[in-house]
């Protein structure tokens, strides 16, 4: 994993505490997730595609990891549903998700931010089935089968909780609320302060994903997905 790069995707756990020397860092990448069955060779293949060769780093993890396709397309088209934004050519969903950009407003903020901690969310689980293979292999005990990679709709389903659990907090704190303590129920912390003061800023920022049912608000993050937009 690139060095500089640790905080988008989050640490690999090590197996255990161990005083033996560390692998070196080679070109850029974090070597030492251990392998099964025996957990003394050691790789830097990417956690979730497991294609032969192909290294855990941001570029591919972000830019061409088959596992995590659905995630690009869903924060393009989430972009492109909310803000009328419009990819730029060479994968600009991608730069999105690493950067940011730099004219960003509180929904590229918060579409980012679903799509990062789902990537952090599906990695942490395979290394964590890893870590429990690894325990009962040194202990002689039965294993779990090795995790499989995500499917598409899995993902989706995540991606679909992370924006509605984000749209439910700023329609909390348009209607007063909201918990005031910070960066709680964001999916990044630098939502906090940028919430919806009204009913007006919250139905700008998400009226084309969600209804009003009465008094409660009621997220529909499956409408990017659909290309469905409310009447206005």
């Amino acid at each position: 994993m690139c060095v500089g790069c640790v905080g988008v995707l989050g640490r690999r756990a090590p197996l255990r505490r161990d005083r033996r020397r560390r692998p070196r860092r080679q070109g850029g990448k974090a070597l030492g997730c251990r392998l099964a069955p025996g957990y003394k060779e050691s790789t830097d293949e990417c956690l979730l595609c497991r294609v032969p060769g192909v290294k855990d780093c941001v570029d591919h993890v972000f830019g061409s990891c088959c596992v995590l396709q659905p995630v690009r397309d869903w924060v393009r088209v989430a972009l492109q549903h909310t803000l009328g934004w419009a990819a730029p050519l060479g994968m600009g969903e991608v730069r999105n998700m690493i950067y940011g950009r730099d004219d960003n407003t509180p929904v590229d903020t918060t579409i980012r931010g679903a799509a990062l901690d789902a990537v952090r969310t599906v990695r942490a689980a395979r290394i964590s089935s890893e870590h429990r293979i690894a325990r009962a292999i040194q202990k002689g005990e039965p294993q779990e089968a090795r995790m499989l990679a995500p499917t598409p709709s899995a993902l989706r389903k995540l991606l679909r909780g992370r924006l509605e659990a984000a749209i439910i907090s700023d329609w909390q704190a348009a209607v007063g609320t909201l918990d005031g303590s910070h960066g709680k129920g964001d999916t990044d912390a630098r939502a906090h302060g940028r919430r919806p003061r009204d009913m007006k800023e919250f139905l700008e920022r998400w009226g084309s994903v969600c209804e009003m049912d009465g008094d409660e608000c009621v997220p529909r993050p499956r409408w990017l997905e659909r290309g469905y937009r409310p009447a206005v």
